[in-house]
């Protein structure tokens, strides 16, 4: 591999199945799947790039996240752990994938604010 795709964009509801929270859709691993084979044949590697995590992470002014309304991960619980869980969902799927080159936790446009957020255990 040799040529670097600057990011693969992917919603958390690709993965998780909205109505049930920390599970996986039927579908889950269907996009990315296809978007890692179609890199792999090329010859290019991609980073996995989470634009919309459970209850929003970009500021009203920034929607672009999937989701309306204030950034309610970085103040929610729940919505931090499910970001986690899906974190360790990709991780184990595409761990051992050569054309996987990294993650990017979250788009860096977004308006984080880093003094709400918390550490996994």
């Amino acid at each position: 591999m040799h040529r670097l795709r600057r990011n693969r964009p992917f919603i958390h509801t690709l993965v998780e199945d909205e109505r049930h929270p920390g599970m996986r859709r039927a579908d889950a691993w269907h996009y990315l799947d296809d978007a890692i084979a179609q890199a792999e044949q090329r010859g290019i590697y991609v980073i996995l790039d989470l634009h919309g995590a459970a209850g929003g992470r970009a500021g009203e002014k920034e929607q672009h996240d999937g989701c309306t309304g204030p950034a309610a991960l970085w103040a929610t619980p729940a919505y931090q752990d499910r970001t986690v869980w899906l974190w360790q969902q990709v991780a184990a799927r595409y761990r051992d994938r050569p054309a996987v080159a990294g993650y990017s936790r979250y788009c860096p446009q977004c308006e984080c604010p880093t003094t709400t957020t918390r550490r996994p255990n």
